[in-house]
């Protein structure tokens, strides 16, 4: 509940500053324009990251099977015999 009271006095407070100086609406107006700017950074880059993430996990996946089956296959080996 506090966040969303200090949420709107900070906002209250960006509102006022905007509209009673050119220069605050200016500062404004450019961290909108950068939040933007970096949303759709992140929105472009993001699917690439995921697409890279998938594949690591699909790789990492299938050497963890292979070593599993590497080891049940090598507790299941006969005794007397030996791998040379």
């Amino acid at each position: 509940m506090e966040e969303i009271f200090l949420g709107a006095i900070l906002g209250g407070a960006v509102v006022f500053l905007s509209k009673s100086s050119e220069f605050f609406k200016g500062m404004v107006k450019g961290a909108i324009k950068s939040g933007y700017a970096l949303t759709e950074a992140v929105a472009s880059h993001g699917s690439e990251t995921i697409e890279k993430l998938k594949d690591l996990v699909a790789e990492s996946k299938i050497e963890f099977e292979t070593s599993k089956e590497q080891k049940i296959a090598k507790d299941v080996e006969p005794q007397g015999e030996s791998k040379a």
